[in-house]
């Protein structure tokens, strides 16, 4: 029971090291300093940050997972369980007060409660997660037009370049 309470906190204490890391890296920035083309002479700064996306990828991911949930138990629950998308999304098992996938999609996308018992669950849900999220944070920087050749189109847009670089030439 002490060991249960104790694998808990480690993973309250892990949550909360990776929120405070995250919230650190999304301060970090640093001036870009970039001059005008017509005015050599002429400097202006540009921020960049580190992380663009903020947390919302994240989000993102965990509404995809809760959907995918709902979906998988709609169907646990009615008379299409037994088909294949039914065991393809997964088959729930019926555990005191509540219901635990045992195979199937939502199995793997479920955060596994022993590395030693199902090493090959936690090396799917640890790629899928790290897939999942790297997607939507690329999806995220591109919708909200922050990728590098974004930024370029931009500064070519207000005539500006790096110096040394030439003509905007600021993104390779």
């Amino acid at each position: 029971m002490l060991c249960h309470h104790l694998l808990n906190v480690m993973n309250l204490l892990a949550t909360c090291f990776v929120l405070l890391k995250a919230v650190y890296l999304k301060g970090v920035q640093m001036l870009l300093p970039l001059q005008l083309w017509e005015r050599r002479g002429r400097w202006v700064s540009f921020l960049i940050k580190l992380l663009y996306t903020s947390t919302m990828p994240i989000f993102l991911y965990s509404a995809m997972v809760l959907a995918l949930y709902m979906v998988s138990q709609l169907l646990h629950y009615s008379h299409f369980s037994g088909g294949i998308l039914g065991r393809l999304l997964g088959v729930w098992k019926e555990a005191s007060y509540v219901a635990v996938s045992i195979t199937g999609l939502t199995y793997y996308v479920t955060l596994p409660s022993s590395v030693a018992i199902d090493s090959l669950h936690v090396l799917i849900y640890t790629v899928l997660l790290l897939a999942s999220c790297t997607l939507l944070f690329q999806f995220w920087v591109i919708t909200l037009g922050s990728s590098a050749r974004d930024i370029t189109r931009q500064l070519k847009d207000q005539r500006l370049a790096m110096p040394g670089r030439g003509d905007g030439a600021t993104y390779a």
